[in-house]
């Protein structure tokens, strides 16, 4: 026995957030790269998002760096729509904490609870 299910996943609880992220085999060594990447990486969650999660309430954007020390840091904003301005002002913020060259840039939005997540259970 090997373990091996081909049955597919079903996921009985909605997803918290959705992401993208991309490992680079060359490092990206300055702001400037990393900002060129941010484009593609944000046209990819933004597809993603539509077709996926386009009914859900975003509550948070964030943005994931990975450096080439295999450290990471990530900063968050609640409140903020998925634009490309505001991930980039959040790729700056999380850049600027090393200064390092970046190994992975994730950018990803965090979704409002549902109703069934909130509901309290039954008391016996």
């Amino acid at each position: 026995c090997r373990g091996i299910d081909c049955r597919p996943v079903e996921a009985d609880r909605p997803r918290k957030s959705l992401s993208t992220e991309e490992t680079f085999a060359i490092d990206l060594t300055t702001l400037e790269r990393c900002e060129e990447k941010l484009e593609e990486l944000f046209q990819d969650l933004m597809a993603d998002l539509a077709q996926k999660e386009s009914t859900r309430d975003i509550t948070k954007i964030f943005v994931k760096l990975k450096f080439n020390d295999f450290t990471r840091t990530t900063a968050e904003r609640a409140g903020l729509a998925p634009t490309l301005e505001d991930f980039r002002a959040l790729l700056e913020e999380a850049f600027g904490r090393a200064g390092k060259p970046v190994r992975l840039i994730g950018l990803g939005v965090r979704f409002a609870e549902t109703a069934s997540e909130n509901a309290q259970m039954d008391l016996l």
